[in-house]
Formats: C-alpha cells, structure tokens, sequence
C-alpha cells in the first residue's frame, strides 16, 4: 500500500490552486468525499474503493464539466486508475485527460514517471519528459529527467538512447551513483554481437567511480525494531528473528536478473536451513503474486518462503536502489554484507561471506 500511497504524491484538490472562496457547494462536498474516501484507503481496500471513487468522479465532471477543481479531480482519477488498472490504454487515455486540463510542470513531470515506472506507457512518457527537459528546475530535476528517460528506452530496449540519457544526467551532476550505476547496468544488458559492446570499455572507470562514490548506508543498521507485513497482512516482527542469520532479498518478478537469481536462491535455501530467507517484494500486486506468479514453475517455491511487500519503512531505513538486492543480516539484526544487482558468482561469495556470521 505504500506504493500506492506514493502516487498521492501529486496532489491536487482545493487549496493549491483556487481559494476556497472560488468553490461551489458541490466542489466542497465532493473535496471533502474524496478526503474522505482517502483516509479509509489500505492495501487492503484499495482496489475496490478506488474503482468507485473513479465512478463517482466521473460522474461528478459529466454533471459539472467546467467546474473549478476539474484539474484535481482528473488527478485523482489518474493516480487511481494507475494503480489498479492493468489495462494501459485505460491508464494513457486518464493520463492525457489530465494533461489536457492541467499544462503545469509538476503533473506533466509525474505522469511520466508513472507511465515509465510502472511500464505502462514508456513511449508517452518519454515524449512528455523530452518536452518538460529543457524547463527542468535546476540540476537535480534535469538529473532526475534524464535518469526516467533512460529507464523509459532501457524498457523499450533503446540502449544507446538509454546511455546517452544516463551521460548526461552524470555530466550534470558527477557526485550521485544512481546515474553511474544505471550505466553499469545497461552494459550488462548490452547482447553480445550488439554495434554498442564497445560501450563496455567505459565499465572499468564506471566501476571505479561507483567505488569512490558508494558508502554503502545499509552496512551496520540495526532491523530490530523493524515490523514487516506479508502477502496476507501478517505483522512480522524482526525481533523474532535475532538468534537467526537473515537474507533479505528485494526483488520483483518481472525483473530478468531476479528471475536468474531465484534457482541459485533456491538452492541456497535448500543448503542452508538455519537461515531465514526473507523476500521483500517491489511494486507487483499482491493479486497477482498470489494468483499468477506464485503459480510458476521458476518462483514455486516461494509459496513457503516469507514474501513481505515493500513499504516506506524501508525507505526510510534502507538504501535499496536495485534490484535483485540482498542484504546478509546477523544473528543481532545488524545488516552486515550488501549484494547490489545481480552477480554471476553471488552463490560463492554469499557461501564466503556467511562463515564471517555463523
């Protein structure tokens, strides 16, 4: 759910824009209904309320067509349908309702990010973003621009648009590692044979730099206090596991390098029995783990393994930028050794780094 609650972030109805002075009684009402409606939202509930919301929203802009709040109320309408809507043309089309209503930055900005992010539609974001690049506000936004539009061609497989994005985000800022560490993975990706594998001689500097630049924050935190909730909505609480050496794998299924991790994770399962494996997923819907992916051959046997959702407090305690990410926990809940993407020889070095916590 904090996922979804993330999507809030655009926001949107009275207050920002238009005085309430501006407002009819209905505005008000609806305002108030939506605020309403927002503050029951779980992950629970969300699907089932939202999908109504979205009804009476519409409802609402048919009967008042010029009202004042049309551009928040489209907003919302935006930010529900994509985070329950698996049908991108449904996606694209509140999208472009939006836009059409509100030509800020801001909004532009954030629907392409969640039609990139979410994969719904790379190539309307991307065009939305070329448009919005050259008004960037500062460094840190045309940094922030340019690291959507290379995850945008790195979907459609564009990688040499995808680098040329990624060169300019580190050109404008050379002290951030994500840029450095998107170029890293791109060349990995790069298929033998491609016109681009003479891009790989930059990775040796690339690495260098990821070296200078990388102090990993996760190394020496403490999860004790940590409380997680699993697929059904379990309270887990990572005091239970001190005594215990923990792995916590971040990942998404649709992720091709978690996807090679999980024969090498399930053997390690298998050989290591004393240890709790712990899967933390990002952004997939806990329908759709439930009802799809845990039905697949390749990620079976996780129906009896620990699958957590991914939730803010990890952002707030974590650095996960990548995934597949692993982090080896010791028998005091203190984070010990960080496994930042995938990694051919993970196996062996996760098999040396584990007789240090035994």
């Amino acid at each position: 759910m904090t996922r979804i609650k993330c999507l809030l972030l655009i926001t949107l109805l009275t207050g920002s824009t238009f005085s309430q002075s501006a407002l009819t009684k209905e505005d008000r009402e609806i305002s108030a209904h939506i605020k309403e409606v927002w503050a029951k939202v779980n992950k629970n509930n969300y699907e089932k309320l939202f999908a109504g919301l979205i009804t009476e929203c519409r409802r609402y802009l048919k009967e008042f067509p010029n009202t004042a709040i049309k551009p928040g109320i489209l907003g919302y309408v935006f930010e529900m349908t994509a985070a329950i809507s698996r049908d991108s043309a449904e996606v694209t089309k509140a999208a472009e309702d939006l836009l059409q209503n509100d030509n800020s930055h801001k909004v532009h900005l954030r629907v392409a990010q969640v039609l990139i992010e979410k994969k719904i539609n790379d190539k309307k974001g991307i065009e939305i973003l070329k448009d919005i690049l050259p008004k960037a506000a500062g460094i840190s936004e045309f940094y922030d621009i340019n690291l959507l539009l290379a995850a945008g061609e790195l979907h459609l497989k564009n990688y040499s648009s995808a680098i040329n994005y990624l060169n300019d985000a580190v050109k404008s800022d050379s002290s951030r590692i994500d840029g450095y560490k998107g170029l890293r993975e791109i060349l990995n990706l790069i298929p033998k044979g491609s016109i681009l594998t003479g891009q790989k001689e930059q990775a040796a500097n690339i690495e260098k730099k990821i070296k200078l630049l990388e102090k990993d924050p996760n190394i020496n935190v403490d999860l004790s206090r940590l409380s997680l909730f699993d697929i059904n909505n379990n309270k887990i609480n990572f005091e239970s596991y001190k005594g215990s050496i923990v792995t916590m794998i971040f990942f998404r299924f649709e992720c091709p390098y978690c996807k090679k991790d999980m024969p090498v994770l399930k053997e390690l399962i298998k050989k290591y029995a004393g240890i709790k494996f712990i899967f933390v997923n990002l952004d997939e819907s806990t329908a759709d783990i439930k009802n799809k992916y845990l039905k697949e051959n390749e990620f079976s046997f996780l129906q009896q393994e620990s699958i957590i959702k991914f939730e803010d407090i990890f952002d707030k305690i974590l650095d996960i930028t990548i995934t597949p990410q692993v982090l080896l926990v010791d028998k005091n809940s203190i984070v010990r050794f960080d496994y930042r993407g995938y990694h051919e020889d993970f196996a062996e070095k996760f098999e040396h780094d584990i007789k240090a916590l035994e």
